[in-house]
């Protein structure tokens, strides 16, 4: 009979006062984990997200490297899944119990900003090598991953969502649109604020909920002063506070330009709400034109952008609840409980 194994979950993405939101769905995970697998012990390790600058993230590097190895050493995991590879693999293998499988969870950020020259990727691509296990959370994250790298993936798996915290209610419509995420160009919020300030001159009625560049954050709450009674922001939500954010818009706004998955749409969806996004990385694997949401052709042409904003806005009562009713029955393979079933058989075939 197989024996239980012991567990760690790593990252370097975990919430902070600064970023609350920060790889919420690692912890999210590990709870899931711990409760529905009563077979198998797990343990945790993160490091708070923060905004450092250089010499102070080096720093902040160095005292967590020290915790890795001072808890690797304690335990002597049978396995580790490390979430974002990047810069912490070399560390777990170099000091991980010799019989230790290892797993990382590439999140995109982790690939697409930090393998951008020649030593660094053949550094990452020796200890990638060395993997028992490698899982994208998006499809085009997968493929790119592959091409550019060329170190194979195991598997594609989203972080999922927790279907108990955002599910769809009887909630009142209070905004027309709603945008969940950091406020940077990469998100597309540049296309968000010029949306906004387009639209509430037709009346329409705006939710934004994160924190980002300060220039956006500026421009966004001069807005809200001089139309408090059409936009409001929240630079941090709780989840159980952002499901009923969902469940108050009609619909949820989110102009990425570059989204390895994109779990904020699955969340829109699991709530009720459909989604108005590009067609980048893993929000086609989300989103279906017409089914549970809509997609931008082109976020660099404003009267476009508006154009689909206004007809979303139009839509009759019978097409839009037709979309309501479909973001009910797609995208179960994102959901916590699924994602977290394939992690169980995939530790316990390793």
């Amino acid at each position: 009979m197989m024996r239980p194994k012991k567990i760690l979950i790593l990252t370097n993405m975990y919430p902070s006062d600064e970023k609350p939101s920060a790889g919420i769905f690692v912890i999210n995970q590990y709870k899931y984990l711990k409760q529905c697998d009563k077979y198998n012990e797990y343990h945790i390790l993160g490091m708070d997200r923060q905004f450092t600058n250089f010499s102070k993230s080096v720093k902040k590097y160095i005292l967590f490297s020290r915790k890795i190895v001072t808890q690797i050493r304690k335990n002597r995991y049978d396995l580790i899944h490390l979430h974002y590879f990047f810069p912490l693999l070399p560390i777990v293998y170099l000091f991980k119990y010799n019989k230790t499988k290892v797993i990382i969870t590439v999140h995109g950020s982790d690939f697409y900003e930090k393998m951008n020259n020649a030593l660094t990727k053949k550094i990452y691509k020796y200890f990638l090598k060395k993997c028992n296990y490698i899982i994208c959370v998006g499809g085009d994250l997968k493929s790119d991953f592959e091409k550019q790298l060329k170190v194979n993936v195991n598997e594609a798996l989203s972080a999922g969502v927790d279907d108990k915290i955002f599910f769809s209610t009887n909630a009142e419509k209070k905004y027309d649109f709603l945008f969940v995420g950091s406020l940077i160009d990469r998100k597309g919020f540049d296309v968000v604020l010029n949306t906004i300030e387009s639209s509430i001159q037709l009346g329409y009625t705006w939710c934004v909920v994160g924190l980002g560049f300060k220039k956006y954050e500026a421009r966004l709450k001069e807005i809200v002063e001089t139309n408090s009674n059409l936009v409001e922001y929240f630079p941090a939500l709780n989840q159980t506070e952002l499901n009923l954010n969902y469940n108050q818009s009609k619909w949820f706004f989110f102009p990425s330009r570059n989204e390895p998955f994109g779990l904020v749409a699955s969340e829109s969806i699991f709530a009720g709400t459909p989604v108005i996004t590009t067609q980048s990385g893993g929000l086609k694997e989300q989103v279906t034109e017409n089914v549970n949401g809509f997609f931008l052709d082109s976020i660099n042409d404003k009267q476009r952008v508006l154009q689909l904003v206004i007809k979303a806005h139009n839509l009759n009562d019978y097409e839009y609840s037709s979309l309501r009713k479909n973001c009910s029955s797609v995208n179960s393979k994102f959901s916590l409980q699924y994602v977290c079933s394939r992690l169980i058989k995939i530790y316990n075939s390793l």
